[in-house]
């Protein structure tokens, strides 16, 4: 009976020392995965702060965002209200074109009218010339008759008919001199009226240059909102690239936390198993435990232990 007892003894006690072993085995695995526990949870913290930070990137981005097209729907309002801008002034061009074609045909017909005024000038010219060298002609007849008229009284009537024919060409000369006066009145009237059309045209090209002008200058400040604008897109695009490696950065990041806590679910689904394992070891140790007090109170019920 005590040889029988010895044994079982023996062998609860190798049951002892090897179940103390796998207590301490799993004691280190208990410890190490708590120490990667404590590492994923700084990682954790750490990626959440990440996260955090990411998120408030996200917000500035977004609100830049919102800011940006804030200015890009303003340029548009203003590039409408410049492009109806731009389509009136072409339509007040239209019809400076016109009135100009119209003054450049009025200006042809004058200068037409003035070339025909000038070569009747000449022609008068040519006749008072004429006239001059005839009354010369006359006037020398005249001092020639009267000195002659002292001893020839027969060219007396001779020199009457010359009279009249001369006073007939005055008479046709001063004709032609009232009709030339007229026609000058007439010139300088259509020179006159010429030059009232010529101060208005001036007046409506000195109101198109202010115009022309005015426009210019909206067109020098466009450009530089243009350009202002090229610079905030640049700039926008410039954050937008940023936000884009930020994010890229972000998501290698998120997939090597992820691919982490897939690592960490495999161990903690490992740890869970070894756990398992050593609650069965250590519910079969308490069941040999009872049986091996149960022997143990029968061997000195019998007397045989002490």
């Amino acid at each position: 009976m005590l040889a029988e007892f010895r044994g079982k003894l023996a062998e609860f006690r190798g049951k002892l020392a090897e179940f103390r072993s796998q207590l301490a085995e799993f004691r280190s695995q208990l410890a190490e995965f708590r120490g990667k526990l404590a590492e994923f949870r700084g990682e954790l913290a750490e990626f959440r702060g990440e996260l955090a930070e990411f998120r408030g990137k996200l917000a500035e981005f977004r609100g830049e965002l919102a800011e940006f097209r804030g200015e890009l729907a303003e340029f548009r309002g203003e590039l409408a209200e410049f492009r109806g801008e731009l389509a009136e002034f072409r339509s007040e061009l239209v019809e400076f074109r016109s009135e100009l074609v119209e003054f450049r045909s009025e200006l042809v017909e004058f200068r037409s009218e003035l070339v025909e005024f000038r070569s009747e000038l000449v022609e008068f010219r040519s006749e008072l010339v004429e006239f001059r060298s005839e009354l010369v002609e006359f006037r020398s007849e005249l001092v020639e008759f009267r000195s002659e008229l002292a001893e020839f009284g027969s060219k007396l009537a001779e020199f009457r008919g010359k009279l009249a024919e001369f006073r007939g060409k005055l008479a046709e000369f001063r004709g032609k001199l009232a009709e030339f006066r007229g026609k000058l009145a007439e010139f300088r009237g259509k020179l006159a009226e010429f030059r009232g059309k010529l101060a208005e045209f001036r007046g409506k090209l000195a109101e198109f240059r202010g115009k022309l002008a005015e426009f210019r200058g909206k067109l020098a400040e466009f450009g530089s909102k243009l350009a202002e604008f090229r610079g905030k897109l640049a700039e926008f695009r410039g954050k937008l690239a940023e936000f884009r490696g930020k994010l890229a950065e972000f998501r290698g990041k998120l997939a090597e936390f992820r691919g982490k806590l897939a690592e960490f679910r495999g161990k903690l689904a490992e740890f869970r198993s070894k756990l398992a394992e050593f609650r069965s070891k250590l519910a079969e140790f308490r069941s040999e435990l009872v049986e091996f007090r149960g022997e143990l109170t029968e061997f000195r019920g019998r007397g045989v232990l002490i």
